[in-house]
């Protein structure tokens, strides 16, 4: 599937993944969280903020998405979504609790928080 994020000029690759191999995916790109859906509920994806020699990083500037901001991100199997930013915050770097299932249909972004190093940042987005 392709992410983007117009505010961020971004457009990235989105590669599936087997349940643990997340860093493997985010080295290629964008990696879907195997333990979420992959089209509709809460689907959740991962990549470096900073790339690591041999990587991508494609969430370097997700700290600077505000609420309203689009985010679209086309599936696998084609299907076009539209999400609008919700919420952004810091968690632990092992709180898996917001790629949890949802009621409604969301992404859930998560990336490393440079300097610190048992945190992450954590954006959500609800479809519109």
């Amino acid at each position: 599937g392709t992410l983007s994020i117009p505010k961020i000029s971004l457009t990235a690759p989105v590669y599936e993944t087997e349940d643990g191999g997340e860093l493997e995916g985010m080295t290629k790109g964008v990696a879907h969280f195997a333990i979420t859906s992959a089209w509709d509920g809460n689907i959740g994806f991962s990549s470096h903020n900073v790339a690591p020699q041999g990587a991508v990083a494609y969430f370097g500037e997700l700290h600077l998405l505000q609420k309203g901001d689009k985010i679209i991100y086309r599936s696998y199997i084609g299907i076009k979504h539209y999400y609008t930013f919700a919420d952004i915050r810091e968690i632990a770097q092992y709180n898996w609790d917001y790629l949890m299932r949802a009621e409604d249909n969301r992404l859930t972004l998560i990336t490393c928080i440079t300097g610190k190093p048992h945190l992450r940042l954590m954006v959500q987005a609800v479809e519109v």
